[in-house]
């Protein structure tokens, strides 16, 4: 029950699992190079932005991510009944796949243009959801975060731990916002081009 369960609320992720040629360019390799491009901006032109407290970036960035997951659900549910002749057929080889359960086994399934598209949103709802749950979060803790800084610079190895947090934390936000960016055009190529041709 316990697996049923996990398997239902993590297909957001599924997106991230089709098994196709192109798929690793989407989901891994422009992702990394975008990343790579903005943390060799901000760190070869010595950027020092204002990160914390009210006008912020990361307060900025919050008030704009709020809007994405309700617009990324509504491409969902338009994706999800749009009545496109074409939409249900199975996409031309080489077919993407994914693995689905079915009556507790796991089995390789072909993708319609319509599962592909609802994939692709489903993960950019719950991506968008979750990196806006952690600016608020962090946004949250902006008055305890000099208050921890310190703490740990007066500990032994402390001051490369808190680099190693922020790092991390960095880090994690920053690729998820590229794969949410590389994620969102795709599917732009994919509904305005892509799904019209044979």
């Amino acid at each position: 029950m316990l697996r049923e369960l996990l398997y239902e609320l993590t297909r957001g992720f599924a997106y991230r699992q089709i098994k196709h040629p192109e798929m690793r360019k989407y989901t891994t390799w422009l992702p990394i190079f975008v990343y790579s491009i903005i943390a060799f901006v901000y760190l070869g032109l010595g950027l020092d932005f204002r990160w914390l407290g009210s006008n912020g970036v990361f307060d900025k960035l919050q008030t704009i991510l709020s809007t994405l997951p309700g617009f990324y659900f509504a491409g969902l549910a338009a994706v999800a009944t749009f009545g496109g002749a074409g939409m249900d057929n199975k996409m031309p080889d080489p077919t993407p796949l994914v693995n689905i359960r079915v009556r507790g086994k796991s089995i390789s399934h072909p993708l319609t243009r319509r599962q592909f598209l609802s994939y692709l949103f489903s993960y950019l709802v719950i991506l968008s959801l979750l990196l806006c749950l952690l600016l608020l979060c962090i946004n949250a803790m902006a008055s305890v975060i000099p208050n921890l800084e310190k703490y740990f610079e007066a500990m032994p190895n402390g001051p490369y731990i808190w680099w190693l947090l922020e790092f991390l934390v960095g880090s994690g936000l920053l690729l998820g916002f590229s794969s949410m960016l590389i994620t969102t055009l795709h599917g732009i190529f994919f509904l305005t081009e892509r799904m019209h041709q044979p």
